[in-house]
């Protein structure tokens, strides 16, 4: 669901950056926990205010399989925006 609403949301007239630094990695067994911090843009034409950003941290959660690192778990908590809210929920064309 999550991927598809990305795909949805950024198409082409609407552009994008997302970074992720300082990554802390704890390792237990066959799981592992992987924490960073995270900034983003979007930029989109046609209502104001063409930019967007957000700030915050990411947590993944990763599972060890026979066949390598899955990961089984994502969640982003936001600690700052600003800019035109109208970019960030309105898809591309």
């Amino acid at each position: 669901a999550l991927i598809g609403a990305w795909a949805a949301n950024l198409k082409g007239s609407k552009t994008s950056l997302h970074l992720r630094t300082n990554h802390q990695v704890v390792l237990e067994a066959d799981t592992a926990t992987v924490l960073s911090t995270g900034y983003a843009w979007n930029r989109m034409e046609g209502n104001g205010d063409p930019l967007w950003e957000v700030w915050g941290t990411y947590e993944h959660h990763l599972t060890r399989f026979a066949d390598g690192w899955k990961v089984d778990g994502f969640a982003f908590r936001m600690t700052h925006e600003r800019g035109n809210p109208w970019v960030k929920t309105t898809p591309g064309q």
